[in-house]
């Protein structure tokens, strides 16, 4: 039976002694198993879980002090997340000189974490999160073939034929895979969508919204989703969009934008951002023509060569950039931000661009070091497939520039090419600490409308050891360019 709701199978409070430590694993193994996982990922499992939790039995309670930890495990949409979580001393990233004696590096570990989230908290203690994948049957399991369309059978359907709209239902969910693999074969970057059932815990969860457009025959022919971070959220991305080259001249891809924006319009929300490649100057008209507009550019955000049959870990990455564009749907709060001086000329325009309720403040450096927090609060998450890692600080704390510098280390120390950093533009301190950032190399990216709960963020980038794509950037419309000159030359700084 599909789970329709994320639950917690299990918390367990634990003294911080190592004696204990064989007892937790294999509880967390065996959960695991019972859950879904099969034996050899809950063996790896186990693994990192051990690990998440001696770094805190060693780092947490430093002079043999007492204290507790709690592990927890929860049933995630097709997923295993177990969480260590303690209120002892939060890590201090000073003190570490080389990342391979922190402990920490074992996280990011390519086949042991599907995903891993980490947050500092600034009132004290951590949390760590590790998520494994479920083992689900894709579609060329369940006897679905996996075939692309032949360069004989991309005739174009003809301009009468009639398609219609609707919200994907959970039982279409192995049809949309035939439909995928016909279309991309086995190089479509969002993994779930080759899983049916993983598709439908997805839209049973609240998750995820997508939509189809059915042909005459009742054949997919088009698939949009919207993903949300959580059921309430307030912004959602755009996402997933695969047109079936035969019917390239009908619009689709407008039709399932509109059903969308119609969506989230209902639901309330205000806006939808999405990522749209730099070389498909169709699509990004197609954005435009419905009055989203750029916000920004991820220079290294796509993989060119990506493939899901791909076995040789030496293969070199090709990545290429994609646009990112925003539709304001609904009137959001009006919100004071913080914009870095030397950005504020460009963040101004695409407020103004997107008619954003946003009045520019100012601050001052009076004093900084006395203001600031102990310790940064962030919150850090890695997707070892896509060699990406995402740090979003939530509060700046006095070792802002050495927790940040230590990701970074970390993050080139495991071959991770692309690190987005994610600053909210409702602190004032963002405005004083974003050259900081620059410094250490990231540079401007963008501004994401209502990204967290508490507002915008500004998005800086950093890319390690990146091969980009040889293909022309384009941009379809004048502001678009004037975004793309402004991170190229950001990027060259």
């Amino acid at each position: 039976m599909i789970e329709k709701k994320n639950y917690q199978i299990a918390k367990l409070s634990v003294i911080a002694k190592v004696e204990f430590l064989p007892a937790v694993t294999q509880f967390v193994k065996q959960a695991a198993t019972k859950a879904g996982l099969d034996e050899r990922d809950a063996g790896r499992l186990e693994i990192v879980v051990e690990e998440a939790c001696v770094n805190v039995i060693e780092y947490s309670f430093p002079n043999n002090k007492s204290g507790t930890y709690d592990v927890i495990i929860e049933r995630l949409p097709g997923k295993i997340l177990v969480a260590v979580e303690d209120k002892g001393t939060p890590v201090d990233y000073t003190k570490f000189d080389d990342v391979s004696d922190s402990g920490l590096g074992v996280f990011l570990m390519k086949k042991i974490a599907d995903e891993l989230y980490f947050k500092n908290t600034a009132e004290g203690g951590k949390r760590v999160e590790l998520v494994k994948n479920l083992p689900y049957k894709e579609a060329e399991e369940l006897k679905l073939p996996e075939e692309k369309l032949k360069p004989e059978e991309m005739v174009l359907a003809p301009l009468t034929e009639k398609v219609t709209v609707d919200f994907m239902v959970p039982d279409q969910s192995r049809e949309l895979a035939k439909f995928v693999y016909k279309v991309y074969g086995n190089n479509f970057s969002h993994e779930s969508i080759y899983f049916p059932d993983k598709r439908i815990e997805e839209i049973e969860s609240g998750l995820l919204d997508a939509c189809v457009i059915l042909n005459e025959r009742s054949e997919i022919v088009g698939h949009l989703a919207m993903s949300l971070s959580a059921v309430d959220s307030m912004v959602g991305q755009s996402c997933q969009a695969i047109v079936d080259p035969r019917y390239i001249k009908h619009g689709l891809f407008k039709k399932m934008k509109e059903f969308m924006i119609d969506n989230a319009n209902a639901r309330g929300m205000y806006g939808l951002y999405s990522e749209v490649p730099a070389d498909n100057i169709i699509n990004q008209q197609s954005n435009i023509s419905l009055n989203t507009h750029e916000i920004g550019v991820l220079m290294g955000d796509i993989i060119s060569n990506f493939s899901r049959s791909k076995n040789n870990e030496n293969v070199k990455n090709i990545r290429t950039a994609s646009i990112l564009f925003y539709i304001k749907i609904n009137e959001e709060p009006a919100l004071n931000v913080y914009p870095p001086y030397h950005h504020k000329t460009i963040i101004s325009k695409i407020y103004n661009k997107h008619k954003l309720n946003r009045t520019i403040r100012t601050t001052s450096r009076t004093n900084i070091d006395r203001a600031l927090v102990d310790k940064t609060a962030v919150r850090v998450k890695v997707l070892p497939e896509t060699s990406t890692a995402y740090l979003s600080i939530t509060d700046y704390g006095l070792d802002f520039k050495q927790h940040i510098m230590f990701r970074i280390k970390e993050f080139v120390h495991r071959k991770i090419e692309c690190i987005y950093l994610d600053l909210p533009l409702n602190n004032p301190y963002t405005q004083l600490l974003c050259a900081s950032f620059e410094m250490l190399g990231f540079f401007f990216a963008g501004v994401i409308p209502e990204y967290y709960e508490t507002g915008d963020v500004l998005r800086l980038q950093y890319l390690n050891n990146v091969e980009l794509a040889n293909k022309k950037l384009q941009t379809a419309s004048e502001f678009g360019q004037e975004l793309l000159d402004y991170v190229l030359k950001a990027k060259q700084r």
